[in-house]
């Protein structure tokens, strides 16, 4: 290992719980991810249908995430009391209701929505958390939490993959009821999980937010869980403005149709599916803090190449800047609840997690609803992009004294 504190991981082989275990986070969060980003696909449809502008959709993405933030914050006595797979299968349920809200296609529906589906998704990392360190060997520790969090492309993939499809045969509003149905239908799988998997639940655990100061306190007050929140809040921002207007820039910019656009956005997350399991598991051999300090250069490297796109462009030329930002952009995820699992106190991951998440969605909330803001305001795709590759470079240099000391 290369950091200084193991995880809470008390399995010591991989067996059919881990397996279990995974495909009960996995499956959340990959329908979690694809319901939240489904109106960023269909932006331009429900745009020309409501009146909309298809650029409002990073309010939309915003306060998803700012739901999240203060659900996570919430949720830590819900996934003690009930356990952490019962607590993604009430995930998937908020996640359903609020997608279904999106097919009224009325504003103040589409707020309910963002809202519903925010505070369904974000208790289900720290609850995933809990449930990996308990099922996965702790020598393996952050491979399983890369291959659990390749859910959350797999489901971008999904949506950039189908939803124009389906949207071409039955409209964008019976392609949102259907991705609720699916919804629907996984959370009824994941209740199956269960009794196997939700065995150290704590019925006396009071729900509400009176952890919610100790979580932020924890992360205060441990040093490297600072940085790593203060690491995910911006590369969280990064990554949900390129996917929340990817489809829209290619669109609205370039003038390529939507299934190009989304293909590209597929095609993005495929790439990070791949990227997020290599550089987890990279921590499980290379100092996180160096990873910490080479990521970020090449998401800027990836956000440049995004800027460059240009219509004349011959397609294969955007998926290649589509794999750069999948590698790159997409794939943190897994190499940063790796290191909130190994730093956080003995007993302490859900806490520590959900600390963490509450900053990182608060990035996830500001950056995509500062560029809507500078869009209406005629501002431009390029200087908002331009802003997201200072994030990155700003990060790396953050890092930088950190991979330099060899400890």
């Amino acid at each position: 290992m290369t950091t200084d504190t193991p995880g809470a991981a008390v399995q010591q082989q991989w067996d059919s719980r881990t397996w279990l275990a995974l495909a009960a986070t996995m499956s959340g969060q990959a329908l979690g991810a694809a319901a939240q980003l489904s109106p960023a696909v269909l932006a331009t449809f429900i745009a020309k249908d409501t009146g909309l502008d298809a650029s409002l959709i990073g309010i939309y993405t915003g306060t998803v995430f700012l739901a999240s933030a203060i659900a996570t914050l919430g949720g830590g006595g819900l996934i003690m009391r009930y356990g952490g797979v019962r607590a993604v299968q009430i995930g998937a349920l908020l996640t359903a209701i609020g997608i279904s809200f999106a097919a009224i296609g009325h504003p103040v529906a589409f707020i309910a929505s963002a809202l519903i589906i925010g505070a369904g998704y974000g208790p289900m990392t720290p609850a995933s958390s809990i449930v990996l360190s308990r099922w996965a060997p702790a020598n393996r520790l952050g491979l399983v939490m890369s291959i659990k969090q390749t859910g959350v492309p797999i489901g971008y993939a999904l949506a950039g993959i189908s939803l124009p499809i389906l949207n071409e045969i039955y409209g964008w509003q019976t392609t949102i009821i259907i991705v609720a149905i699916v919804c629907w239908i996984a959370a009824i799988l994941i209740g199956l999980a269960v009794a196997i998997l939700d065995v150290d639940r704590s019925p006396e655990a009071r729900i509400g937010f009176a952890g919610a100061r100790l979580a932020l306190g924890m992360v205060w007050t441990v040093r490297r869980l600072r940085r790593i929140a203060c690491a995910s809040l911006a590369f969280a921002g990064v990554q949900v403005t390129v996917t929340s207007f990817m489809v829209v820039y290619l669109e609205t910019k370039h003038g390529y149709s939507n299934q190009q656009a989304a293909q590209a956005l597929a095609i993005a997350n495929l790439t990070a599916i791949a990227g997020r399991i290599l550089w987890g598991g990279a921590a499980d051999y290379v100092r996180t803090s160096v990873l910490l300090m080479l990521l970020p250069i090449a998401m800027a490297a990836a956000m440049i190449g995004l800027i460059m796109v240009d219509s004349s462009w011959d397609l294969l030329a955007v998926f290649a800047v589509a794999i750069s930002l999948g590698a790159t952009v997409i794939a943190w995820n897994g190499l940063m609840l790796t290191e909130v699992a190994r730093q956080a106190p003995p007993g302490q991951v859900g806490m520590a997690t959900s600390g963490v998440l509450a900053l990182t969605f608060l990035g996830s909330m500001a950056f995509p609803q500062a560029l809507s803001a500078a869009l209406s305001a005629n501002g431009s795709y390029e200087v908002g992009f331009g802003a997201m590759i200072c994030v990155s470079l700003a990060m790396a240099a953050w890092y930088l004294p950190d991979a330099l000391t060899k400890k």
